[in-house]
């Protein structure tokens, strides 16, 4: 079954990164879904293709800090396992 060509029907651009989460994480002003900043959303449309690539190419290791589970940030003699040595 196909809308009809008069209903509103959202189509989502593969090449977006959005997920429809659409949250601000306060800590990092990053959105939890995907990772952009509001102002990097907003200009999401009248980026190039580079620029988008680039924004891209940042989106992952963006999510890990989010989630935090990104390694760079964390205490460097707890690492390994998220544990300090001496209760390993």
């Amino acid at each position: 079954l196909l809308p009809s060509p008069d209903s509103q029907v959202t189509l989502i651009n593969p090449e977006s990164p959005c997920t429809r989460v659409c949250i601000l994480d306060a800590r990092t002003g990053w959105c939890l879904g995907c990772g952009r900043t509001g102002e990097e959303i907003g200009a999401w449309s009248g980026m190039s293709a580079a620029e988008r690539g680039a924004l891209k190419a940042l989106l992952p290791a963006r999510l890990l800090v989010i989630a935090g589970k990104d390694d760079s940030t964390r205490d460097p003699k707890t690492r390994d396992t998220g544990e300090p040595a001496r209760n390993r």
